[in-house]
């Protein structure tokens, strides 16, 4: 019995150390910022979030993000609808932000612009095993919000750059 207790406390402490190692106790807090507006060239997504579509497209975009050199960031723009995300479906636009000018050569992909001069942004070092859940990142978001007294837009924005950082935006509606 001893022998299995140790065992036990010997796996949950090394199950700990390897959590911490890798960054799985880090605190994340969203902050108010300014933005001139969200530019995005990509394609619109509606279907699981499951669905092998969905992640086509986003290494579709991921291609495309590396013939622009680095000048752009993979972006996904998730549309809340709790109706649709309660059975499983979302609504997604996949596409690149540009860091500055647009190029021309973006035959095929849908311009979408939404407008907003400040956003809550929370920014997270991307680790699957160990990041927090976009249901924690949109709670302590919409804490901050109420706190606040901001009312958001209908949507985040998740933006992945070449540094492995990812940036998720809560536009404030105008």
């Amino acid at each position: 019995m001893k022998k299995y207790f140790v065992l036990g406390a010997a796996i949950v402490i090394f199950g700990l150390l390897i959590n911490y190692t890798l960054g799985g106790f880090a605190n994340f807090e969203p902050r108010l910022v300014n933005v001139n507006n969200y530019t995005i060239y990509g394609t619109a997504f509606e279907g699981s979030y499951k669905s092998s579509d969905l992640k086509e497209t986003v290494e579709k975009m991921k291609k495309k993000q590396q013939d622009f050199n680095g000048a752009a960031d993979v972006v996904i723009i998730n549309y809340f609808d709790d109706d649709r995300e309660r059975i499983g479906r979302v609504s997604n636009f996949v596409g690149l932000r540009f860091h500055q000018a647009e190029p021309d050569s973006l035959a095929g992909l849908e311009k979408r612009k939404i407008k907003a001069s400040h956003a809550l942004r929370t920014e997270i070092k991307i680790k699957p095993l160990v990041m927090p859940t976009p249901e924690k990142i949109q709670k302590k978001t919409l804490a901050l919000a109420e706190l606040e007294h901001l009312h958001l837009q209908n949507l985040s924005i998740e933006q992945y750059n070449d540094s492995g950082i990812l940036v998720v935006e809560f536009p404030v509606q105008e």
